[in-house]
């Protein structure tokens, strides 16, 4: 593929060059918004990684006006923002600008392969469909055959812009699209959201013992552990970020809300996957954090988000693998 590299960090370039050309892929780089412009006018890339803060205008900016050339032009491009930050309020103002995903600095060349990967795999669906169409303009007695192709590639296509490439869990855009749907719902029905957030416990001596290709599979084996403990229709689990999940739990107290957490806890040291860098046990652990509230239109979701992260940093600093939850009975007496 043609991938458009924008940032004003040479250190950045050289390494997002270096990781994406052993990939194959052909990559052209820029150092400001404007520039970013320019270059997807002349160079029509497939996808755009475009860093956030950078002088002149921001990357959000810049991607604005891209979305609004592409309206023009009735097509699309993937653009995957660079950012430090890692808040929900950042994440909201690039879903709004047209961005399509994150990552998050420092770059790291395991994350920018499989993001990179994943892209990949919607743009050639996106390809799949565009011939599918052509093809029905000429052949007409074929359509029923290709009508059904398109549907379950239309299938696969949204399965993968709501899922986790490595995990297969769903992402953190369709987790905290969901919870504000949620949200609306609860504030009608006056029932209780609760919200569970964990990660493992030292997973950077993790990866440096073992490798990040174990890592990798050390993430996807805590997110079966996990997705069997969660049977609920209506409960959701999702890939946080880097090595954190999150449970949106609906119509959930926070006395049952940590219950489901010690479930999760169980469930992954059961797996007993060696950890020889943990320094809690020889095996990995993870900790938890849950919040539960009746939600209002004088609360937020990320408030709830907030109080769970307390409670997880809380878990942390008192010994991990283990779970708590902080104020509950205020937050059930609604």
């Amino acid at each position: 593929m043609k991938i458009l590299a924008i940032d004003d960090s040479k250190m950045n370039i050289m390494l997002m060059k270096k990781i994406l050309t052993e990939m194959g892929h052909e990559v052209i780089c820029g150092e400001s918004g404007e520039e970013a412009i320019e270059l997807f006018k002349k160079e029509k890339p497939d996808i755009i990684l475009m860093d956030v803060v950078m002088p002149g205008i921001s990357g959000y900016d810049a991607t604005k006006e891209i979305k609004a050339l592409e309206k023009e032009e009735k097509s699309w491009t993937p653009i995957i923002f660079l950012t430090a930050k890692n808040e929900a309020e950042d994440l909201a103002l690039g879903i709004e600008a047209g961005g399509d995903d994150y990552l998050y600095k420092p770059i790291n060349d395991v994350v920018v392969s499989a993001k990179v990967k994943a892209m990949e795999r919607i743009i050639q669906m996106k390809q799949e469909l565009r011939k599918l169409a052509d093809e029905l303009t000429h052949k007409n007695n074929d359509l029923e055959k290709v009508t059904s192709k398109l549907e379950k590639l239309n299938k696969e296509l949204k399965r993968l812009s709501v899922t986790d490439g490595l995990t297969n869990l769903f992402n953190k855009r369709h987790f905290l699209e969901t919870l504000d749907r949620q949200w609306k719902i609860a504030i009608r029905m006056r029932y209780p959201i609760s919200i569970i957030i964990l990660d493992i416990d030292f997973f950077k001596p993790y990866n440096d013992t073992y490798g990040h290709q174990e890592g990798d599979a050390c993430l996807r084996a805590v997110a079966k552990a996990l997705d069997g403990v969660v049977v609920r229709a209506t409960d959701m689990l999702a890939r946080y970020g880097g090595e954190e999940f999150i449970l949106l739990l609906a119509g959930t107290k926070g006395s049952n809300s940590l219950m489901m957490a010690e479930k999760l806890r169980a469930a992954v040291e059961a797996c007993n996957i060696p950890h020889k860098g943990s320094k809690v046990t020889d095996h990995v652990t993870i900790s938890l954090g849950a919040a539960c509230c009746y939600p209002s239109n004088t609360t937020t979701p990320e408030e709830l988000i907030e109080q769970a992260d307390k409670a997880l940093y809380y878990s942390k600093e008192h010994g991990r693998n283990q779970a708590n939850i902080l104020d509950s009975e205020a937050h059930e007496t609604a």
